[in-house]
């Protein structure tokens, strides 16, 4: 055998044995991966989910304000240690049915006065679910379940105000993952207490940082 012809010293051969890809398959590789990337643009940029209703609570008195805030809002009476639930409506406004993995339960503060606890999905009865990832199809509503405690009041003055406007929603599409930011058509607010409903607060202000 000419050492030409010798598999082992041939140019499309690597060192240790294993056939390199030829020149001309790269541009095909990369021209399936340039319309993979396409097609993924285009399956995350269809999707759209939006709270559908109003926001309803549970746990201590509610009072709804339509003329507080952009949209309405909420008010939850603060009672300090009070477990609370809230609840809105996620719909499937895009034309691609979707998975909703995850919905983020993040406080804007370091000490919040509604601190959440849980996350929940509508059961039958009435009850709440525990949450798992679940699937909507165009046009279909689901109703998500935010538990939540009633806390750190003497952290704050009795000027406080605490809002939830929105959800960050974990979703997969056609297998790409994406978020969107899901504005509750009504805002959840809490109101700090007086220092009589708060029994730990002092009159000292410098005592706790707030």
């Amino acid at each position: 055998m000419r050492l030409a012809d010798d598999p082992r010293t041939s140019p499309a051969t690597t060192a240790a044995g294993r056939r390199r890809l030829p020149r001309r398959s790269w541009p095909v590789a990369v021209v399936v991966l340039a319309v993979a990337m396409a097609v993924a643009a285009v399956v995350v940029s269809t999707v759209t989910v939006a709270s559908a209703g109003p926001v309803t609570a549970i746990g201590t008195e509610v009072t709804s304000v339509p003329e507080f805030g952009e949209r309405g809002s909420l008010v939850l009476l603060y009672h300090d240690g009070r477990e609370v639930t809230y609840t809105f409506p996620l719909r499937n406004d895009g034309w691609l049915p979707v998975t909703v993995t995850d919905v983020a339960l993040t406080a804007p503060e370091e000490r919040p006065l509604l601190v959440p606890t849980g996350l929940g999905l509508d059961g039958p009865d009435g009850a709440t679910a525990p949450f798992l990832p679940f699937r909507l199809g165009p046009g279909e509503t689901r109703t998500v379940v935010i538990e939540g405690l009633l806390d750190n009041c003497e952290y704050h003055t009795e000027r406080a105000v605490h809002l939830v406007g929105h959800h960050v929603v974990h979703l997969r599409a056609g297998g790409v993952a994406t978020t969107r930011s899901v504005a509750l058509d009504d805002e959840v607010v809490v109101r700090s207490p007086t220092i009589r409903r708060c029994p730990d607060r002092v009159m000292d202000r410098s005592a706790f940082t707030r």
